[in-house]
């Protein structure tokens, strides 16, 4: 059964979660340059507003959302997809020196046991240990894309490889329109952080992300482009977390 068919009921019951209680730093996983925004840019912008450290590391390089573009062949659309994470970084008060991109290949990020993904791990793994987050705040493990599931799987390795203790929440992107709700997702912990405040500042850095809205890149009909049913999942005065601890 499709997870959107849920959302209100778990938004209702989840417990709420105050941004004083995050101490220490805060890093948030982003599979692709967009997904910070979308699934946690209300609860960025509420943690930098208090002055809490956070910092984003974008995961793969975004270079795949328009593949058949002349004028933004791969090179150029990482390089775009980076200036528009920097820009939606700002507005939600991360400087660019707290965002970090790993630039592993869009559509490809290395699964675990797959080519590559050692050396992801390890990547991540310096991240992490030059941060010594508190928290981490990153995709739910099932997210249905492949992308998604892989940044989870190097999350979770390069947490064990730096030999930290972290509150890990989850946020959920596809899922609201693909997933299923299984049994380990029922047996999980909800949590809630009211974003009613900084709810503009999240729609502005959505915003930012111009080539995944807008017929920025108009070389491509085959490109990807969020539509108006997708970006309504994101448009609430609460974020949704599944609420774990490492």
């Amino acid at each position: 059964m499709p997870g959107i068919e849920f959302k209100d009921q778990w938004v209702n019951d989840a417990h709420l979660l105050s941004i004083e209680n995050f101490t220490g730093a805060t890093i948030i996983i982003s599979p692709h340059p967009d997904d910070e925004s979308l699934g946690c840019g209300g609860t960025i912008a509420a943690l930098a507003k208090a002055g809490k450290n956070v910092h984003i590391i974008f995961v793969s390089d975004g270079s795949m959302s328009h593949p058949n573009s002349q004028k933004y062949i791969a090179p150029l659309l990482m390089q775009l997809r980076e200036r528009e994470a920097l820009a939606a970084a700002n507005i939600l008060g991360i400087p660019a020196t707290y965002c970090h991109f790993m630039r592993l290949k869009d559509g490809a990020v290395p699964a675990i046991e797959s080519t590559g993904f050692t050396e992801a791990v390890s990547k991540m793994s310096e991240l992490l240990k030059n941060v010594q987050p508190q928290t981490i705040i990153l995709p739910w493990k099932n997210d249905p894309h492949r992308d998604h599931k892989a940044s989870w799987q190097i999350t979770a390795a390069a947490i064990i490889q730096a030999g930290l203790q972290v509150n890990l929440l989850h946020y959920l992107i596809w899922f609201w329109e693909r997933g299923d709700v299984d049994d380990e997702l029922l047996k999980t912990t909800l949590c809630k952080i009211d974003i009613n405040s900084v709810v503009e500042i999240k729609h502005a850095a959505i915003k930012a992300h111009a080539s995944q809205l807008t017929k920025l890149i108009d070389d491509d009909a085959d490109g990807f482009m969020l539509s108006p049913k997708v970006l309504d999942h994101f448009k609430g005065s609460f974020e949704l977390f599944i609420q774990l601890k490492n």
